[in-house]
């Protein structure tokens, strides 16, 4: 189990054949971690190549990384994306807390309010249910805004996502505004620290053995080992987990 920042970090050691944990000082270790290992292996996670959704190993990697939140309005048609002070309901306990920081957008939806729409379409009232958006994308904005099937509209929602905020996009004129927006996506990992009291990553174990794969072999490449071709060897004979 790697449930502490010292079983990390002597799995790191055991990676690099040394027990001495003087060797390679925790400070060290802990930012070869932070600042390397992770931010790779998040970006791979959330890669073209391998993508968010696309085999189960990805889903359960990311799992822990998953937050659902529903937020108010901002201003019109306006909504701050979570930054870690900006508070929002979730939708499992539907109750106010501090929305951890935004990394990566899966899924948006909103609701109208469809009595402050002086002339709205097709003369509905009250509140929306969840409607969902899609992107609208820089290079395509002229063309959507134009185009009978893609123009925006209450029933056709877009947005784009400008200055750390998402505005919903659904009319130039005579619009129903959006009034709470949910929110899927992925929060940044916790870095580790080696501060006992403090906790140490949020991942699955498996995942956390990936990264400290990716600290035995960023080590080794920084020091130039031979032990370096070994590892990669060691790496390629086994199997494909990827599934």
């Amino acid at each position: 189990m790697l449930d502490t920042f010292s079983d990390l970090h002597k799995a790191f050691l055991r990676g690099i054949k040394k027990e001495n944990t003087g060797t390679v000082t925790p400070t060290f270790f802990m930012s070869l971690w932070n600042e390397w290992a992770q931010p790779q292996w998040i970006a791979d996670c959330v890669s073209m190549k391998e993508g968010i959704e696309v085999t189960e190993k990805k889903i359960n990697d990311l799992q822990p990384l998953r937050k659902h939140y529903t937020i108010l309005s901002s201003g019109t048609n306006l909504f701050y994306l979570p930054d870690g002070i900006i508070q929002g309901t979730n939708n499992i306990t539907n109750v106010f807390e501090v929305a951890p920081k935004h990394m990566r957008t899966l899924n948006v939806a909103f609701k109208l309010d469809y009595d402050n729409c002086l002339n709205q379409e097709c003369n509905l009232t009250g509140v929306s249910d969840w409607i969902d958006a899609k992107i609208m994308r820089s290079d395509r904005k002229t063309y959507s805004k134009k185009s009978a099937f893609r123009k925006p509209s209450d029933h056709n929602l877009y947005y784009d996502k400008i200055d750390y905020r998402i505005r919903v996009i659904n009319s130039l004129q005579n619009y129903s505004p959006a009034v709470e927006m949910n929110i899927e996506y992925l929060m940044f990992p916790n870095e580790i620290n080696s501060d006992p009291l403090l906790p140490t990553s949020i991942l699955p174990d498996y995942a956390k053995q990936e990264i400290v794969q990716r600290c035995v072999k960023l080590y080794l490449e920084e020091v130039k080992d031979p032990r370096l071709v070994s590892f990669i060897q060691a790496a390629q004979q086994q199997p494909i987990t990827n599934l």
